[in-house]
């Protein structure tokens, strides 16, 4: 595929139309997510952050803000990071690499 990926607990997002985005998405505690770019045209990355309670949470879902850790960044340690003491990651500003992966 020509786009770039992100995969959330298992699902695969990717392409330019909203339904291809998991925005809005709950995600629970402890899960996981992948993003790559792939090989072509670069353009603006992503910014995610917890929101703390959600209309889409499960019942009985904690209401507080989650925290994330980055364990891999390719090429760089700087590729994909926290920001806002760990509530949010992103992969900077400006223009994404091709072949990043975080």
């Amino acid at each position: 595929r020509y786009f770039d990926r992100i995969t959330i607990s298992g699902t695969s997002y990717s392409g330019t139309s909203s339904t291809q985005s998991p925005n809005g998405l709950y995600v629970a505690a402890g899960s996981s997510f992948t993003w790559y770019t792939d090989g072509s045209v670069t353009g603006g990355g992503f910014n995610i952050c917890s929101g703390g309670t959600s209309s889409r949470a499960p019942t009985g879902a904690p209401a507080v803000a989650g925290y994330f850790q980055v364990t891999r960044s390719y090429p760089s340690s700087t590729t994909c990071y926290t920001t806002s003491s760990g509530t949010c990651v992103t992969d900077g500003s400006g223009n994404t690499g091709n072949n990043e992966r975080c």
